[in-house]
This record gives C-alpha cells, sequence and structure tokens, in this order.
C-alpha cells in the first residue's frame, strides 16, 4: 500500500500502480477501480486521519436526567438533557449515554434509535428499578422502547434500565449487535425482546 495526503485529515490508501486522479473524490466514499489495480486490491477508500490531541477522541460520556433541559450541553451530571434520543444524537460511537434517577416518558425516550453508533445506555446506579423508561403505550398508539436495526456495531448495549408497556416489544433487534445487562422489560403487549439477526449479529442477554 502506498499513504497519500489528500486533503487536511484525509488518507489515500491506493495501489502504488494506480493512475485515478483523485481530486474529485470526498470522503467517506467508496470507489471501484477497474484495470487500474492489481487483483489483490479493487477498491480506494478515503478514511479519516486524526490530528491533534489524543485526548480529544476519548469516549464520552452524556448525561440525561427527566428534569434536564435539551438546551444543556449534556457533558455533566449537573447539566443533564433531558430526553435520552437527544443524548443519542450528540453521541459517537464508543461513548456512553448515563440515565440519571428517574421515569422517562413521551417523545424522545421512546422508539429510540441508535443509528448504527455503537453506544453504551446504562442507567446510573445499574439497578434497573431506579431507572424507569415507560412507553405509555396502548393498542391504539404503540410505541417500542429501543429499535436497533442499522447493523450497530458490537460494543452496544443497554446496562441497568427498565423499560416498560412498549408494544408490540420492549426492544426490537433487526440486524444489530446488542448486550443487555441487568435490565428488566416489563408489561410489554408483545414479547420483551425481539432479535431478528442477520449475519454474524448477536443479541446477548445478561
Amino acid at each position: 500500500f502506498q499513504l497519500h495526503g489528500s486533503g487536511p485529515g484525509l488518507v489515500v490508501y491506493r495501489d502504488p500502480d494506480s493512475s485515478v486522479d483523485f481530486s474529485d473524490v470526498n470522503i467517506g466514499e467508496v470507489w471501484t477501480v477497474q484495470g487500474a489495480c492489481t487483483k489483490w486490491l479493487d477498491q480506494i477508500r478515503l478514511v479519516p486521519r486524526f490530528q491533534g490531541d489524543l485526548a480529544q477522541i476519548s469516549p464520552s460520556t452524556w448525561y440525561v436526567s427527566p428534569s434536564g433541559d435539551d438546551g444543556s450541553d449534556g457533558r455533566s451530571a449537573n447539566s443533564p438533557f433531558a430526553t435520552i434520543a437527544h443524548g443519542i444524537e450528540a453521541a459517537a460511537t464508543g461513548d456512553t449515554i448515563l440515565l440519571q434517577l428517574g421515569r422517562y416518558v413521551g417523545e424522545g425516550n421512546r422508539d429510540l434509535d441508535f443509528a448504527g453508533k455503537g453506544i453504551v445506555l446504562r442507567g446510573e446506579t445499574g439497578l434497573p428499578e431506579d431507572v424507569i423508561r415507560d412507553c405509555q403505550s396502548t393498542q391504539a398508539d404503540p410505541h417500542v422502547g429501543i429499535h436497533l436495526h442499522s447493523e450497530e456495531p458490537p460494543g452496544t448495549a443497554v446496562e441497568g434500565v427498565t423499560i416498560r408497556n412498549g408494544n408490540p416489544q420492549g426492544l426490537l433487534v433487526e440486524g444489530a449487535n446488542v448486550r443487555l445487562s441487568y435490565c428488566a422489560i416489563d408489561s410489554a403487549a408483545g414479547t420483551g425482546v425481539y432479535a431478528a439477526l442477520h449475519n454474524n449479529n448477536f443479541c446477548d442477554y445478561r
């Protein structure tokens, strides 16, 4: 492989014999090259290259509380977000969303989607009775607790929370990886957890 700089924060991985013009390649794109590369390398990919203090890319903890404010920065226990969805939006793969004690209800606290991020959703004390997510579902107005369907990677986890009144499920997993630890899922209209796994996905219960 040869490494070629292609603008700030980018590295191009390519066959040294390739004659491809990279001027129009954007970050995140994958290009398939025909006739310009050897048989053992048929793709060109741009990937982020970190520049700066390593501490800046350490995993973050985001705080959420029923008495919080989505206008807060969510960076500390004293300035938590109000909704779990806001924490998910702020988080990146590897981050933890810490739920402070209380009962979480309403929009932003049900029908949660991790959007492909490998994050940990964790109750503050680790005791599910201390952090209750009530979906408040009815037959006429169904809501799941969490729906993972975007190939969330290993390391994704839900820990130490109660998911209540999901309909038809408390946790719905379709083609994702997740570890479920020390949780209580009750009063679901259908199944507490439904997992439809694809390829090498897993759903781990503890």
